[in-house]
């Protein structure tokens, strides 16, 4: 599936919070690869800062550390390049 398809296709709603990079309002996430809800080590992209986020244990999005971004497996790096680039070109 394309990135711009899976934006317009499987957004759902989140208990609402700000970006921890630049504050904006996140009450929604969109899945690129599955249409469920966020869960706890699910990367997310903030839409206004294209800042990269991952899901806690309480369902909340926080700064993916560099530790954390050093583990991640080539093909999600480049999956989350790509929703970034997505995200940008819509702006």
């Amino acid at each position: 599936m394309d990135v711009d398809d899976a934006i317009d296709e499987s957004t759902k709603g989140v208990t609402a919070t700000a970006c921890p990079y630049c504050g904006y309002y996140l009450d929604a996430a969109t899945a690129v690869e599955d249409q469920g809800r966020p869960e706890e080590g699910d990367l997310s992209v903030c839409l206004k800062c294209t800042g990269v986020l991952i899901y806690n244990e309480h369902g909340k999005p926080c700064v993916l550390t560099d530790a954390e971004r050093d583990a991640l497996p080539a093909d999600d790096l480049a999956t989350l390049q790509r929703v970034q680039t997505a995200i940008r070109r819509q702006r």
